[in-house]
């Protein structure tokens, strides 16, 4: 594959994390970034009960379970409740 390095060292770590599981298969898939105009992910409820979470700007697998837990708070709350971080900051911007 394109990713002949990468892959020998990720099936390596998967093996000596999860001894005991083998996969049938391996393969690789490019990562697609999306960006925001403001550069932060989009955590906002946009319509009744449906919270979006979205715009990683290539910094979502780090900040993903941060990301995710905004917007699960949010729509078990119904309403913003962060204190360090306001919610303008994460607003849906459409130009």
């Amino acid at each position: 594959t394109e990713h002949t390095n990468e892959m020998a060292d990720l099936r390596s770590l998967v093996e000596a994390v999860l001894p005991g599981v083998r996969a049938t298969a391996w393969e690789t898939r490019p990562c697609l970034i999306t960006e925001t105009p403001t550069r932060r992910p989009y955590v906002e409820e946009v319509a009744p009960g449906l919270v979006l979470a979205a715009g990683g700007n290539g910094y979502a697998a780090k900040s993903g379970p941060a990301i995710g837990a905004l917007a699960a708070t949010l729509l078990r709350e119904g309403r913003w409740t962060d204190e360090v971080l306001a919610a303008d900051r994460f607003r849906v911007v459409t130009r």
